[in-house]
């Protein structure tokens, strides 16, 4: 029932695009580490190089069959979306991890720096996926277990072990993996940050706010929360580009960018669709809180314009807005964003327009009311 149940909720979130690759391939991933652990002590038990039979082993990785599946199922049914699409491991996965790690390199006895090789696999995702201090966290705690069971299965259980080279295994283990950790861990920030961001407004770009904007879906499916999404274009940018240049236009992306980041919070993205198009996605508002934010972004833009060589460029956008909900999905959500955003193209330019409302930028309004 369990395991019926489990595929039943699977399926549930077939529909909501790009959770299957990201299930089987996170799911490929976590069973590769635990066969190639259990592979590596069935071999040590038919070699007859274990302290223990395979019996143990054997009962260790149904302990880790048991355990994963159990906590996959609970993930499914209390947090279905919470976390499906993310490459972050939960902390209730890495107890439960260091759980199954503890009892194997127990049994492992004096092959047990095996098991540091194995656990570099698990390192190698923390550093590459999670902040450094995290995956420092978890690699002090995997050196503390290794030399744990090394002290206990020695004075305890007469296991063939010499603590000072299980010490000095352990602390080149360590520093070696830190090193290794903070070099993979820079050099992936580095990769993500210019394969995310927008090299000329340090928006995100449209990739990544793709990622954002589905993940953000997830949540409110399960939540029955709602999200705004708002789609802005630059009024006349062409027009500014032919007069003034593209250094001049450049310098407008930079400056839009620059104030509509003033005015969103740092739980809400923006980014930089393509050209002078720019996507926002305000996070826990309805469309009526997300026009009086754009407003008043909208004013400042009117009252400031942008200055280059003595020439003070006016410039002024046109959006449209539409609520990101349960009911439906992100991709008809951003064409009626897009949608709503031409039209208020053809009612005037500078102007911000929703499905039900339309709001009539007036800066001195505006103003006067922040």
């Amino acid at each position: 029932m369990l395991y019926a149940d489990l595929i039943n909720k699977f399926y549930r979130y077939d529909t909501i695009k790009g959770t299957r690759r990201t299930r089987v391939r996170n799911l490929v991933l976590v069973l590769s580490v635990f066969h190639i652990c259990a592979l590596v002590s069935i071999l040590t038990a038919n070699m007859a190089v274990s302290f223990y039979s395979y019996v143990p082993f054997l009962y260790l990785i149904l302990l880790s069959y048991v355990s994963n599946t159990l906590l996959l199922w609970v993930k499914l049914q209390y947090w279905p979306s919470r976390r499906l699409s993310s490459k972050v491991l939960e902390p209730v996965q890495i107890l439960n991890g260091l759980l199954i790690f503890s009892c194997w390199c127990f049994l492992m006895v004096d092959l047990k720096v095996l098991t540091l090789i194995c656990s570099m696999m698990v390192l190698s995702f923390m550093f590459t996926n999670s902040s450094f201090k995290n995956s420092m966290l978890l690699h002090s705690c995997i050196c503390a277990i290794y030399l744990l069971t090394s002290y206990i299965g020695y004075s305890y259980f007469n296991h063939p072990l010499e603590l000072q080279s299980e010490l000095l295994t352990a602390i080149t283990f360590f520093l070696s993996v830190t090193l290794i950790g903070k070099v993979l861990h820079k050099s992936t920030v580095q990769l993500r940050r210019q394969a995310d961001i927008d090299n000329l407004t340090k928006l995100l770009n449209r990739r990544a706010m793709s990622i954002h904007i589905h993940q953000e879906h997830l949540r409110s499916i399960e939540a029955n929360s709602i999200s705004t999404l708002v789609m802005i274009d630059l009024d006349d940018f062409k027009l500014i580009n032919d007069k003034f240049g593209h250094d001049a236009g450049d310098l407008v992306l930079v400056h839009v960018a620059k104030i509509l980041k003033k005015h969103i919070r740092n739980t809400d993205y923006l980014s930089r669709r393509g050209g002078e198009e720019f996507l926002g996605l305000l996070v826990g508002i309805n469309p009526y809180q997300a026009k009086e934010v754009i407003a008043r972004a909208l004013a400042e833009l009117n009252r400031e314009g942008v200055h280059y060589r003595g020439n003070l460029i006016s410039v002024s956008f046109s959006a449209g807005i539409t609520e990101l909900n349960a009911g439906v999905t992100v991709e008809s959500a951003i064409q009626e964003a897009d949608k709503q955003m031409y039209r208020a193209k053809k009612m005037g330019k500078n102007i911000i327009v929703s499905k039900h409302q339309l709001v009539q930028n007036n800066s001195n309004d505006l103003l006067a009311a922040s």
